[in-house]
């Protein structure tokens, strides 16, 4: 990890391409500025992390569906076998039908 000391007002230049400024100081409060080409993607840590995470999910649930439509598409195919593993895709949460009846 790179550590520097800037002030306000002066830049670092990253990759000849992107360049950062110190642009305030407020506290404990540092305000950047970008100058970034347009091919680039700047996010704050937080969302990139989400974005990493929500991919890792959404990756798993298609896994969960891949392998229960082989097994479902499979024991099409063979009549013998019928499919005991339950639906990814339902979305009923236990309870509901006793909400329902009352």
């Amino acid at each position: 990890m790179l550590f520097l000391t800037r002030k306000i007002g002066e830049s670092i230049i990253i990759d000849d391409e992107i360049t950062l400024t110190v642009s305030e100081i407020r506290g404990s409060i540092v305000k950047l500025s970008f100058d970034y080409p347009k091919t680039s993607r700047i996010l704050r840590k937080e969302i990139h992390d989400r974005i990493q995470q929500e991919n890792k999910n959404a990756a798993a649930q298609a896994d969960k569906i891949k392998q229960y439509l082989s097994t479902t598409h499979s024991s099409e195919i063979s009549s013998s076998s019928a499919s005991t593993e339950p639906s990814p895709f339902s979305t009923v949460a236990a309870g509901s039908d006793r909400r329902a009846a009352r």
